[in-house]
C-alpha cells in the first residue's frame, strides 16, 4: 500500500528503540487508546497525532506534545479554568475523572518531565491509574472501619489524590496489620498450648517408662512449639534428651542414645542456651557418652565422656557447687572404670578410685543415703576389677565390704533398682571370691544374691539389667557345678548363659556378649568333659572361635585373651583325646597368644592361669611325640604359675598346678620329684574337700613312685 501523501509521516523513536511512521502504516490503523479503540488517526488542521509506542501503541487523540506542555504549565500555577474542555477530552479519552487529569499534569509538572516525555509519561500514568483502581476496589475487610478506609481510599484514588489514598491504605493496612497480630498471637497462644499439653503427656509416658513414646511426645511439642519461646524450648529439648537416653539405657537402644547424644551436643552449640544452663546440658552428653561408649569397641566415646565431663568442672567449681561438683567426679570415675576394665593399664583403675574417692569426701553420709550407696557400689566395681589382678582377696574383701556398706544405704521399696544393683555386685564378688577362696558357701550366697536382683531387674523392664544378672547367675551356677562334677547345675548355668545372649548382641553391646558367649563355651567345654562327649566339646570351640573372631583385641584385649586361652584348653582336650596334633598346635599358639595380654606385673593371676595353661598344652604336645624341649618349657611355666598361686594362697589353683607340674617332672625324667609334687597336691586338694581330684593324685603318686627312674 502507497502512503498516502494527505497523511504527515511523523517519526520517532519510542524508549526501547522502536521506530514508528505513522503514514506508511499499512492495513488497519485503528491502534489501541488507552486500552479502548481508536479513531482514525487522521486529522486536519494544525493538530497532527500523538503516538506513543512504549510497547502497546497507545494514542492520544488529537495533542501534541507542546499542547501537552501547555496544559501541564496551567496545571501547575492552577490556570486551568481556560484549558477545561482539553481536560474534559483528556479524561473521556484515558477513562479518568477530571480531577485526576489535572493531578497527571501536576505530577508531570513537579517532576519536570521533558517535553520528549511527555504523552510517554501521560500514557503511563493513566495505566497505573487504571491499575490502581482496580487493586483498591479488589479489597474488602471484615471489619467496617478498614473497610471504610478501603471505600475512601478507591474514592480519593478516582480523583487522583494518591496522597490521601496512599494514606489511607496505609491506615487499613496498620488496622489489618493489628488485627493480623493479634490472631497470630492468638494462634501462638494456642500453639503454646499444644505443646505444654503434649509435654504433659510426654512426661506421663516417662513416668510410665514408655521411653520411646514419651520421645516422640517431646518431638512433636517442640514442633508445635512457636518461635521465641527459649525456655520452654530448652526444657523440652532436655527432655526429649533424657527420654532417648533412658531409652538406650534401659532397652538398649543404641541407636536412642546415640540421638540423645546428638541433642545435647545440639545445646551445647546453640549460643541461644544461657551459660547458666550449660552445666546441666553437660552433665547429661557426658552421662549419654559414657553409657553408649560402655557398648561400643571403640573406647573414644568413653575419652569424650572424660572430657565433657572435665569441661563441666569449669562451669562449678567444688566450693560454690559442692552437688555437681560431687556428681562429676562420680561420672568421671564410671568413665575411668569402664577403660580400665579393658586395658592392662591398672593406672586407669586406679584414677577411677581416686576419683570416688573424692566424691565420698564431699558427701554428707548422714543426709545423701541414696548417693553415697551409688559412689560406693561403683567404687567396690573398680576394687572387684583391681581385686581379679592381684595374688590374693584382700582387694576383693574390701569391694564386697564397700558393696554391702552401699546396700546398707538402701532400701529395695524406696530404691528398687539401685537396691538390685547392688545384690548383682555382691553376687558377682562372691563368685570371684570363691574362685580365689574355694569351696560352694560364697557361690550358694552368690546365686541367693543374683536371685534377688532378679526379682526387680525383669526383662520387660530392663532387659540389658536383667541379661547380666542372668549371666551373673549362670557364673554361680557354672562354677558351683564344675567343682561338684555335677552336670545337672552345669545345664542350668548353659540355660542361664543362653537366655542372656537373647538380649546381648554383638552389635549392642559387643563386650557383655562376649563375657557372655564364652561363659556358654566354658560350660559346653566342662560338660563335655564330664559326660565325655565329643559334640559338646565341638560346640564349645566353634562358640570360643565365634567369640574370639567377634571382639576386637585392640579394644578389648583382656576378654579376647580369656577367650583366647579358653579356645586352646578346648581345643587341647579335643586334641588329646584324638590324638591330633594340629588341634594341640593350634592350642598352644592360642594359649601364647593369651599370655601376652596378661603382664605378670599388672596381671599376676591372669599371668598365672595363661602360664599353668600353656604348660599343659606343651605337655599335651609331648605326649604326641613333641620334643623333650617342650616338656622342659612347660615345667618352666608351671613352676612360674605354682609362685603365683602359692603366694597368693590360692590353694585349689596351687594343687591342679602342683598335679601338672608333676607330669611336666616325670616327662622331664624327674620321677622323684614328679611324685613330691603329687603328694603335695593330695594334701591341698583333700584340704580343699575336692574328693575326685584327691583320687587322682594319689593315683598320679603311686605312678611316679612305681615307676623307674
Amino acid at each position: 500500500m502507497e502512503p498516502d501523501p494527505d497523511v504527515p509521516t511523523i517519526a520517532f523513536h519510542n524508549r526501547y528503540g522502536l521506530e514508528i511512521r505513522y503514514g506508511t502504516v499499512s492495513g488497519d490503523r485503528n491502534v489501541s487508546l488507552f486500552g479502548k479503540p481508536a479513531q482514525d488517526a487522521r486529522t486536519t488542521g494544525a493538530y497532527s497525532p500523538a503516538i506513543n509506542a512504549g510497547g502497546d501503541v497507545s494514542v492520544v487523540q488529537g495533542y501534541s506534545a507542546d499542547e501537552v506542555q501547555i496544559l501541564v504549565a496551567a496545571a501547575v500555577t492552577g490556570a486551568t479554568a481556560s484549558h477545561a474542555k482539553a481536560v474534559a477530552d483528556l479524561a473521556a479519552q484515558i477513562g479518568a475523572t477530571k480531577e485526576a487529569i489535572l493531578n497527571f499534569l501536576r505530577i508531570m509538572g513537579e517532576k519536570r518531565v521533558g517535553p520528549d516525555h511527555l504523552l510517554e509519561t501521560l500514557s503511563e500514568l493513566g495505566e497505573k491509574y487504571r491499575a490502581a483502581g482496580e487493586r483498591i476496589a479488589s479489597l474488602a475487610s471484615a471489619d467496617e472501619d478498614t473497610q471504610r478506609l478501603l471505600d475512601d481510599a478507591k474514592a480519593a484514588n478516582e480523583l487522583g489524590d494518591y496522597a490521601t489514598a496512599d494514606r489511607l491504605l496505609a491506615q487499613a493496612e496498620q488496622a489489618e496489620m493489628r488485627a493480623a497480630d493479634a490472631l497470630q498471637a492468638q494462634a501462638e497462644e494456642r500453639l503454646a498450648k499444644v505443646a505444654e499439653v503434649r509435654a504433659g503427656r510426654g512426661l506421663l509416658a516417662l513416668a510410665a517408662l514408655r521411653f520411646g513414646d514419651a520421645a516422640q511426645l517431646f518431638d512433636s511439642a517442640l514442633e508445635a512449639l512457636p518461635k521465641g519461646r527459649s525456655n520452654m524450648w530448652f526444657n523440652l529439648t532436655m527432655l526429649r534428651g533424657e527420654a532417648l537416653e533412658r531409652q538406650g539405657i534401659d532397652q538398649g537402644d543404641n541407636g536412642a542414645l546415640l540421638q540423645a547424644i546428638k541433642t545435647y551436643d545440639g545445646l551445647i552449640g546453640d549460643d541461644a542456651v544461657a551459660q547458666s544452663a550449660r552445666l546441666t546440658v553437660l552433665l547429661a552428653l557426658g552421662r549419654a557418652r559414657t553409657a553408649l561408649g560402655t557398648r561400643e569397641s571403640d573406647p573414644k566415646r568413653l575419652f569424650e565422656a572424660i572430657g565433657t565431663f572435665e569441661l563441666a568442672l569449669k562451669y562449678c567449681p567444688g566450693e560454690s557447687d559442692n552437688d555437681n561438683w560431687i556428681t562429676i567426679q562420680t561420672s568421671i570415675g564410671i568413665a575411668f572404670g569402664q577403660i580400665g576394665r579393658r586395658s592392662r593399664n591398672t593406672a586407669i583403675l586406679n584414677a577411677a578410685a581416686s576419683a570416688y574417692a573424692q566424691a565420698l569426701s564431699k558427701i554428707d553420709t548422714d543426709k545423701e543415703p541414696r548417693r553415697v550407696a551409688g559412689v560406693l557400689a561403683n567404687f567396690a566395681t573398680v576394687l572387684k576389677s583391681l581385686g581379679e589382678r592381684e595374688q590374693g582377696s584382700t582387694t576383693l574383701d574390701r569391694a564386697l565390704q564397700a558393696n554391702e556398706m552401699a546396700g546398707e544405704r538402701l532400701t529395695r521399696a524406696k530404691w528398687p533398682l539401685a537396691w538390685a544393683l547392688v545384690q548383682h555386685n555382691t553376687g558377682n564378688l562372691l563368685v570371684e571370691i570363691a574362685g580365689r577362696k574355694g569351696g560352694t558357701a560364697d557361690l550358694d550366697e552368690a546365686e541367693k544374691r543374683f536371685d534377688r536382683a532378679l526379682e526387680e531387674r525383669r526383662r520387660d523392664r530392663v532387659p540389658i539389667d536383667w541379661a547380666e544378672s542372668t549371666n551373673g547367675l549362670g557364673t554361680a551356677l557354672a562354677r558351683r557345678g564344675g567343682l561338684l562334677e555335677d552336670d545337672s547345675v552345669l545345664q542350668q548355668a548353659e540355660v542361664a548363659f543362653r537366655a542372656a545372649l537373647e538380649v546381648f548382641t554383638p552389635e549392642r553391646d559387643p563386650q557383655s556378649w562376649g563375657h557372655a558367649s564364652i561363659n556358654l563355651a566354658n560350660v559346653l567345654s566342662q560338660r563335655s568333659s564330664f559326660l565325655r562327649d565329643g559334640l559338646l566339646l565341638d560346640k564349645a570351640i566353634a562358640t570360643y572361635s565365634a567369640a574370639r573372631q567377634g571382639i576386637s583385641r585392640a579394644s578389648y584385649p583382656l576378654l579376647w585373651a580369656s577367650c583366647s586361652s579358653s579356645l586352646g584348653i578346648a581345643l587341647q582336650l579335643r586334641g588329646k583325646s584324638k590324638k591330633n596334633r594340629e588341634d594341640i598346635r593350634l592350642a598352644v599358639d592360642a594359649l601364647r597368644d593369651a599370655l601376652a595380654e596378661w603382664p605378670l606385673e599388672s596381671m599376676p593371676i591372669q599371668h598365672a592361669t595363661g602360664q599353668t595353661n600353656l604348660g599343659t598344652a606343651l605337655l599335651a604336645s609331648f605326649d604326641l611325640g613333641g620334643i623333650l624341649q617342650q616338656a622342659r618349657e612347660a615345667q618352666i611355666r608351671l613352676q612360674v604359675a605354682l609362685d603365683v598361686w602359692d603366694h597368693a594362697g590360692m590353694r585349689a589353683d596351687a594343687a591342679g598346678t602342683r598335679l601338672n607340674l608333676a607330669e611336666a617332672l616325670a616327662a622331664s625324667g624327674d620321677k622323684a620329684a614328679a611324685a613330691r609334687r603329687a603328694g603335695e597336691a593330695v594334701t591341698l586338694f583333700t584340704a580343699e574337700g575336692m574328693i575326685a581330684w584327691v583320687e587322682r593324685a594319689k593315683a598320679a603318686v603311686a605312678q611316679y613312685e612305681g615307676a623307674p627312674t
